[in-house]
């Protein structure tokens, strides 16, 4: 039985309803119900009989006597309906109670009098659902839509029913429907994604996720109990990248893959109760803030102002004024784009960064034109400012790779960096280095080792894991990485925390022969991998290292408790 496919109940006129918080299953990624197969909703619906089903409603009985007053037949009327709401008020109440018997009995008189009915169709295909009678729970939900074809909650048991059935066409339909008759409820925007996923249409679904997060607004992980201490995690819709999963039960996972600091692997959820917010231009804001409220601590997983600037100006928003201690101010976090880095660290002795210049790419752009007004020189790098993992990253030699990477970057913003050899002179070997700054101090998380300058993670299984001397040299540096990387190295990276002001961030970079550090990025938005750790068992102890620093943050932040602003 669809979710939130309970009976109608009647309104009460004067009372609003609270909207109930959402409930969704979640593993390592976030995971959201579509449709349970066994029913679970007690309530009874509240929608009434629209303007044409109560034109369809049986006609009084015929006047005795052709004296009868226009006012005694509107009386007669009058008590007609009120007649047909108790009955109705009774039969909600009864199923409520589980005397689905009683009822039943109770829908199906008020049927005769009323075809047109809606509320109690519909209630009666919750009670066929129950009985498990699939077929006769479609034909009611159909009748119910056919009377009111505005019916949300019908649509959306009509959908999840021919979901159930392998209809995806007629599923995907009825629950569209249901979306455009009620915005703002996210159950059938749940089951349109699950649709989706099973007709493979992956950027349909992921565009229906970002909607349906939006109108979701907040979600509480399921694996939250008792636990006193209350976690709220930001997040940014501006530009996310999905990765969707789904399964026969009837459930979608997601995770947002790029512009955000995964915070899976730093939080305890037996003592901690994790509620993620979507930050999305149409996010229900007012809800937001009102978790925001009951919360002991804001996490700020926003990490890219490049992909999401304008939800971290919401979060900024939102927190405005807020008691709580926040980690990673996003303030903050939109001062460290690429370019805004390399303007921040000039004059700082024993750092550098290769000169990184924003611009956009028309079709008209040519290269001899772009670098006489950049003031750069070959070779260049010039990467999506979107982009992360060196996707799409291209390096020209000559001004025909170049107005060849122009070409086909055409109508995007790019960075412009110019390309510095960090290779070593000995064995022409790059190595990327990575730290992360958790609370003031850094903490090891790898040294990549290749014979290519656009070196990552994955890379390391290329060349390092056949051979043992790269092994130890990364060994040597998670060990003590101040020894290995020289003391005018380490003295320049102890400024970037004061100088970025974040709780959190990672730094990658090399050392140069003259020991200077050449930055590449300084950002939230990076991963702690464990992608490796089983072809490198070393790398364990040292990343957890990293995950216990965040926890012992958190727990510093939870016992700072309020402060004022």
């Amino acid at each position: 039985m669809p979710k939130n496919a309970g009976p109608s109940k009647p309104k009460t006129a004067g009372r609003k309803t609270a909207k109930p918080r959402s409930k969704t299953a979640s593993a390592k990624t976030t995971s959201a119900r579509a449709a349970p197969k066994t029913p679970s909703s007690k309530t009874p619906s509240s929608r009434p009989p629209s303007a044409k089903a109560k034109s369809a409603k049986a006609r009084p009985a015929a006047a005795k006597s052709s004296a009868r007053s226009g006012a005694t037949r509107r009386a007669d009327g009058a008590g007609t309906r009120r007649a047909s709401t108790a009955a109705f008020e009774r039969a909600v109440a009864l199923h409520g109670e589980g005397r689905t018997a009683e009822a039943k009995k109770l829908y199906q008189g008020l049927l005769e009098k009323t075809p047109g009915h809606g509320a109690a169709l519909y209630n009666l295909g919750v009670i066929a659902l129950q009985e498990n009678d699939q077929d006769q729970a479609l034909a009611l939900f159909g009748r119910a839509v056919d009377i009111d074809p505005g019916h949300a909650r019908a649509l959306h048991s009509l959908g999840a029913l021919q979901q159930a059935q392998g209809l995806l066409d007629a599923a995907a339909d009825s629950f569209r429907r249901s979306i455009a008759a009620r915005p703002a409820w996210s159950p059938p925007r749940r089951g349109l994604i699950q649709v989706l996923l099973a007709r493979e249409q992956l950027t349909e679904a992921k565009a229906e996720t970002r909607r349906f997060l939006e109108v979701q607004s907040v979600i509480a992980d399921p694996r939250n109990n008792s636990q006193p201490r209350r976690v709220l995690a930001l997040y940014g819709l501006d530009n996310p990248d999905f990765v969707l999963g789904g399964d026969k039960g009837g459930a979608f996972t997601f995770a947002i893959n790029s512009g955000h600091f995964k915070i899976e692997d730093v939080i305890d959820h037996g003592r901690l109760a994790l509620t993620r917010a979507f930050l999305g231009g149409g996010s229900d804001l007012r809800r937001i803030a009102k978790v925001l409220a009951e919360s002991d601590l804001v996490i700020n997983c926003i990490a890219d102002p490049e992909l999401e600037s304008g939800s971290l100006e919401r979060a900024m928003k939102l927190l405005r004024g807020s008691p709580l201690p926040v980690i990673n101010d996003p303030a903050r976090v939109l001062q460290t784009s690429r370019d805004e880095i390399y303007r921040r660290i000039q004059g700082i002795d024993g750092l550098t960064m290769a000169k990184t210049l924003r611009r956009r790419i028309e079709k008209t752009t040519t290269a001899p034109r772009l670098l006489a007004e950049a003031r750069l020189a070959l070779p260049l790098i010039v990467r999506p400012v979107e982009s992360h993992t060196g996707i799409d990253m291209r390096r020209a030699g000559t001004e025909a790779e170049l107005q060849e990477a122009l070409a086909d970057f055409a109508g995007r913003e790019v960075f412009l960096i110019a390309y510095q050899d960090f290779s070593n002179p000995k064995d022409r070997f790059f190595r990327k280095m990575r730290l992360f700054c958790i609370d003031g101090r850094f903490v090891p998380e790898h040294r990549l080792i290749f014979d290519h300058w656009n070196v990552h993670s994955a890379d390391r299984l290329k060349l390092m894991r056949g051979r043992k001397s790269l092994r130890a040299e990364e060994f040597a540096f998670l060990e003590d990485y101040r020894a290995v990387i020289g003391k005018r190295a380490a003295e320049a990276l102890d400024r970037l925390p004061a100088l970025l002001g974040l709780d959190f961030f990672g730094v990658d970079f090399a050392v140069l022969p003259d020991g200077e550090a050449l930055v590449f990025e300084a950002n939230p938005a990076m991963r702690i991998n464990l992608d490796y750790v089983p072809a490198f068992p070393y790398q364990a102890g040292y990343i957890t290292r990293i995950t216990d620093a965040f926890k012992t943050m958190m727990a510093r932040r939870l016992g700072e408790g309020r402060t004022t602003n």
